[in-house]
């Protein structure tokens, strides 16, 4: 530490590098979430034309009454996955939280951050 204190240039890399980690880290945890972009409530018979359409982005899933497959529709969600959180609820009972999905394994916080402003627990 002392050397570091005689040498300001190399203290002053240090702290650059330490900053650049930290920017780098905190872009990629962080949820992008594009201008005007906004989540609307539809009914069961409107979910299922959006995703049979696709739209799987567009529609809310909620945790406590979804099935495996609209579980899949999601990105990063495979059958072993959506069997896996249909196997928790069944077991714990309804979720209170999108939170308790990083109980399950095989979700980890990267998948957890990407699907996560796709589904809710109510």
């Amino acid at each position: 530490m002392k050397k570091l204190l005689r040498r300001p240039e190399a203290l002053l890399i240090c702290m650059g590098l330490a900053f650049l980690s930290v920017t780098i880290l905190a872009s990629y945890f962080s949820a992008y979430i594009p201008e005007g972009q906004k989540i609307i409530y539809v009914t069961k018979e409107e979910k299922e034309a959006l995703l049979q359409e696709g739209y799987a982005d567009s529609v809310l899933i909620n945790l406590n009454t979804t099935t495996s497959e609209e579980l899949c529709s999601l990105e990063g969600i495979s059958t072993v996955t959506a069997d896996a959180i249909i196997a928790y609820r069944t077991e714990h009972g309804s979720f209170d939280s999108v939170e308790e999905l990083k109980n399950i394994k095989g979700i980890g916080e990267v998948k957890f951050k990407s699907i996560c402003p796709y589904v809710v627990a109510e």
